[in-house]
């Protein structure tokens, strides 16, 4: 993940990770869901595993979480749920925006070194909409649009 910003890498460092998941982790989830994560990812879920934040969560691999409710976002459950609405079989979920429309992250059968897009799926994205070149431009934009959003919240009410 070099390419991320420093505001988004800032940010994602602040946030409440569910901590690192290691290499048999990652590569259980992928023959699990029959796909090859993109580098970027990968590099995510090894340093952070998932993260919820202020205004922000980013899908992850996430520990036992007991009797108690989760407390972070399960990549691979959400995946799994959604893949019976036709979510294509070659991808995976990795956030939500609140309000119906979830992103989802393309990746490969086979190569270890793509890096898919990251389209919208919800209400209204018949096959999804491209929403970022790849994993890493997606977590600056959602990260950046998500501090806007929570700014503009705070400016209002003070």
């Amino acid at each position: 993940m070099d390419a991320l910003s420093p505001e988004s890498r800032c940010l994602l460092e602040a946030a409440w990770a569910s901590g690192p998941s290691d290499t048999q982790q990652i590569e259980a989830a992928e023959t699990m869901l029959g796909v090859v994560f993109p580098p970027s990812y990968r590099a995510f879920l090894a340093t952070y595993g998932a993260v919820l934040g202020d205004g922000f969560e980013i899908a992850g691999l996430t520990p036992p979480h007991g009797d108690g409710p989760p407390q972070w976002c399960d990549m691979l459950s959400s995946t799994l749920a959604l893949r019976p609405h036709h979510l294509p079989h070659d991808s995976i979920f990795i956030a939500t925006n609140g309000a119906g429309v979830d992103y989802c992250l393309s990746c490969s059968r086979t190569d270890s070194l793509y890096e898919g897009v990251v389209f919208e799926w919800g209400a209204g994205h018949d096959g999804g909409n491209i929403h970022a070149r790849n994993f890493t431009v997606f977590l600056d934009m959602y990260l950046g649009d998500c501090t806007r959003a929570l700014a503009s919240v705070v400016t209002r009410s003070g």
